[in-house]
């Protein structure tokens, strides 16, 4: 009984120890579930939180090899900015790797900063380039409790884009200010500061590491300090324009130089002065420019006024930019007068249209004019101006107009009118000359073929014909010098033509008989002192060819080559393919009047020589000076 009294008591104890138990854990699970509903509630609220972020989140797994290098990412969460700054949405990233959320082939520069923060569990805060992306973002990488990566990110492209368009944009000032030398600079009304740019500290002489730019050290530079100063209160109190030139003596240089400055004026909210702003330059080398340039002018405007011809320049459009004192008197017009009237109404209004077109057409074209033209001078008469231009360019190729002059030709197209009129009279006393030789050559060949007519002895009456063609073949030389243009020379292969017509003709041979054939290598002139002895020899070789060459009904071929040589000879050939020269006749010692007269012109008359080939008929090869 006592047993079972104990058995009893130790299970009511046991009872009442369950029942604490249970009690117990019925507040724990209570607490459990109040811990599970704010961890719920606190996962709520993180998401909550992490899915609004203005920045794009995500939180990745880190795939690592063997060697513990980072190799691959895993997407576990992402926020909605992602899709906005990465263009890729959730269901595209969560549960992938980023090798195949993204087929760009470099690294992710991203690799390096997880493994920086996996190596050293220390944050990351910085700027990165995304290349897959081609953005700019501002990043904060932290490791997460469970080992994992977690990733902010705010997309500062355009941040970026603004801040380097803004450095190009001072570049670009601080690269104008150097080329064009000019300086920006302030002076503070307020704190008695001034600032100057790196441009001015050069102007001014000062490294551009020295921060002693005060308004004392400018101060000190300028030569007329009481002038410079004046007109600043002036500008300042009076509002007058600030546009002033003065000298400074650089800090780091003896040598004075001149100084362009100019300013404007910044006021406040309450409209007081509070800022002065304003450029400097560096003038010098424009001032002594000018100057040169001023001085040169002055030489040129001296020099062009002793000129007595009229001396003129224009710009590109053609407009006059400057006459001399010639141009002046002639025209009793100022430059001015030409610059706003033009030159046109001063040319001869027979010569206005086709001068302006030539001047004009010189001038688009940028190259050398030159014209004569009838101009009226201050008193009313025309005169002859000869007018040459060149065109003028810069250093830069530029076209700048026409430089020229125009000086008086009166006198000389007056000389050259009665040169002119004189020449013609010579021309036709000349050709009256030619023809009254040609007319008294005819008569004495008339005569001889009157004579010939009344001679009964067959001998006689050759030689007479004989004298007869050599008397008409000069006579065909001063006829055709009277019908050409030039009395100087002759054209050889016409005048062959004609002589070998009439050959044929006073010969009586049939065309059919005998081939002629004239071959010439251009134009071929001989000049009046050569032409008779020539037309004597062509004469003489052409006759006895007609006589002798061909007898009987034998057909053959007559060629007359005629041309220049190469050492400034005239070369004549005549070729038949006739019986040919006797083998005892030397060209040289003739037996024959024919003949030696053929000789004797060469030799005596044209400095030439003469060729003798006996191969298949004659050929005879004449050369002799030009």
């Amino acid at each position: 009984m006592r047993d079972q009294s104990k058995t009893k008591q130790a299970l009511i104890q046991e009872l009442a120890s369950l029942r604490q138990r249970i009690t117990e854990l019925e507040q724990s699970e209570l607490e459990l579930n109040r811990v599970e509903k704010q961890i719920r509630e606190s996962e709520e609220n993180y998401r909550s939180l992490f899915d609004n972020l203005n920045s794009a989140a995500v939180v990745v797994e880190p795939i690592l090899d063997g060697n513990g290098r980072l190799i691959d990412l895993r997407y576990l969460m992402t926020n909605s900015a992602v899709e906005k700054q990465v263009g890729k949405t959730r269901d595209e990233l969560v549960g992938k790797l980023y090798s195949e959320a993204f087929s760009y082939p470099e690294r992710n520069p991203v690799f390096d900063i997880y493994e920086t923060v996996l190596s050293s569990n220390e944050p990351f805060k910085g700027e990165r380039y995304l290349p897959a992306v081609n953005r700019y973002f501002d990043l904060a990488v932290n490791r997460t409790i469970a080992g994992n990566l977690a990733l902010v990110m705010s997309d500062i492209t355009d941040r970026k884009q603004a801040e380097e368009a803004l450095r190009k944009s001072e570049e670009r000032y601080r690269m104008a200010q150097a080329i064009g030398h000019v300086g920006s600079w302030e002076y503070n009304l307020r704190t008695a500061q001034f600032w100057g740019s790196d441009e001015a500290k050069r102007i001014y002489g000062f490294n551009l590491e020295d921060l002693d730019f005060s308004t004392d050290e400018v101060e000190n530079c300028i030569t007329e300090r009481e002038r410079v100063h004046k007109a600043l209160v002036d500008f300042i109190e009076a509002d007058k324009p600030y546009n002033l030139e003065f000298e400074i003596h650089p800090k780091n240089s003896l040598n004075p130089r001149i100084i362009s400055s100019v300013a404007e004026l910044k006021r406040d909210e309450h409209g007081n002065p509070l800022l002065v702003t304003g450029f400097i330059q560096d003038i010098t080398d424009l001032k002594q420019a000018a100057e040169a340039l001023h001085e040169s002018e002055e030489r040129f405007r001296v020099m062009s006024d002793g000129i007595p011809q009229m001396i003129w320049v224009t710009n590109a459009e053609g407009l006059m930019e400057f006459v001399n004192r010639a141009y002046g008197v002639f025209f009793g017009v100022t430059l001015h007068q030409v610059q706003s009237e033009g030159w046109q109404p001063l040319v001869h209004p027979d010569d206005r249209d086709a001068y302006a077109a030539e001047y004009f057409s010189c001038l688009r074209a940028h190259k050398p004019f030159h014209a004569e033209v009838r101009v009226r001078r201050h008193d009313g008469e025309w005169r002859w101006v000869e007018s040459y231009g060149q065109p003028r360019f810069s250093s830069t190729g530029e076209f700048m107009g026409i430089a020229g002059s125009s000086p008086d030709i009166t006198e000389r197209k007056q000389s050259e009118e009665i040169i002119k009129a004189s020449l013609q009279e010579k021309d036709i006393l000349l050709r009256e000359i030619h023809h009254r030789v040609k007319n008294n050559l005819q008569v004495i060949s008339g005569l001889l073929d009157l004579q010939a007519m009344s001679v009964g002895n067959p001998e006689l009456m050759e030689r007479l014909n004989e004298s007869q063609s050599r008397i008409q073949a000069m006579a065909m030389v001063h006829e055709k010098l009277y019908s050409s243009k030039d009395f100087s020379r002759i054209d050889l292969a016409d005048y062959v033509r004609t002589l070998s017509k009439d050959l044929f003709k006073s010969y009586k041979i049939n065309p059919g008989k005998i081939d002629l054939i004239i071959q010439t290598d251009g134009v071929v002139y001989v000049d009046i002192n050569k032409a008779i002895p020539c037309g004597l020899i062509l004469n003489e070789l052409i006759s006895n060819a007609l006589k002798h060459a061909f007898p009987g009904d034998r057909h053959g071929e007559l060629q007359v080559l005629m041309g220049e040589t190469k050492n400034a000879e005239i070369e004549i050939i005549i070729r038949d393919n006739g019986l040919g020269l006797p083998d005892d006749v030397d060209i040289h010692q003739p037996q024959t009047l024919g003949l030696d007269l053929v000789n004797g012109l060469i030799k005596n008359q044209l400095d030439g020589q003469i060729e003798v080939r006996r191969d298949n008929g004659t050929e005879f090869r004449i050369k002799f000076p030009l």
